[in-house]
């Protein structure tokens, strides 16, 4: 596929479905993601792999971080936040990891590094037609470092 065909062409499909990406598929969107621009070479990203028997206790974490920011929450929102887990039969999780002290590379950058190192992840998936969405959870706003 040509670069700019790929970009044109993505989207996110509404529902994701059977097969999970090999382990070779999910290496390419690795290598993919390496290959963002990151001056400071701080590599300022992580990808968690969760898998299918893994996506039980990631909903688990997901609802314990909505209550915990939203202590009002009621079952159901915290059944909707924990079935989250279950929407895709493989889950990538994006971590940014900043270092906020950093002497030479700013936050920011360290932010957008970690995007585009995302970006390429996503790019790759797509040049190999798997599906893919980008999400976001409350458990972003509560995992202790």
């Amino acid at each position: 596929m040509e670069a700019l065909e790929n970009l044109m062409s993505r989207r996110s499909p509404n529902k994701l479905a059977e097969p999970a990406p090999s382990k070779a598929a999910l290496d390419n969107a690795m290598a993919a993601a390496v290959r963002a621009p990151d001056h400071g070479k701080l590599k300022p990203w992580r990808f968690i792999v969760i898998d299918s028997e893994a996506r039980s206790a990631f909903g688990d974490v997901m609802a314990r971080c909505l209550k915990r920011q939203q202590p009002d929450a009621n079952d159901e929102m915290l059944k909707r936040e924990l079935e989250k887990a279950f929407r895709a039969p493989t889950i990538v999780v994006a971590v940014a990891r900043i270092q906020p002290q950093h002497p030479k590379i700013p936050e920011v950058e360290q932010l957008l590094a970690a995007g585009a190192a995302t970006q390429n992840f996503r790019s790759e998936e797509h040049t190999s037609e798997l599906q893919s969405r980008f999400g976001i959870s409350y458990a972003v706003f509560c995992l202790k470092k």
